[in-house]
């Protein structure tokens, strides 16, 4: 695999609402069909997949927004990260974001 130079992560954030995150997500300039995979942490370091989402690239000047929501959040504060694999076996990964209850961060 290799990087994916062309794709970009433009905004990735979480919002905790009563024990449930809903993440979000806008990709900018995906020329290939792929799959976001999402990933928890309870400490930041160690990741763990919670789902992916299946993609069909989209217009370079259409950017449509992705969601996901994770039901299993649990107490405490969580660390998300988003990576993106397409059909060329090229990558790209998110920076980690941090979500706790009732806040927004990302």
């Amino acid at each position: 695999m290799k990087l994916d130079t062309v794709t970009q992560i433009k905004y990735f954030s979480a919002k905790c609402v009563r024990d449930t995150v809903y993440l979000s997500w806008t990709v900018r300039d995906m020329s290939k069909d792929g799959v976001f995979i999402l990933y928890r942490s309870s400490d930041g370091k160690i990741f763990n997949m919670i789902g992916t989402k299946n993609i069909i690239a989209a217009d370079k000047n259409n950017l449509p927004t992705n969601y996901y929501r994770d039901t299993d959040f649990g107490e405490g504060t969580k660390y998300y990260r988003l990576a993106y694999i397409n059909s060329a076996s090229e990558y790209l990964v998110s920076e980690k974001i941090m979500v706790s209850d009732e806040t927004i961060i990302g």
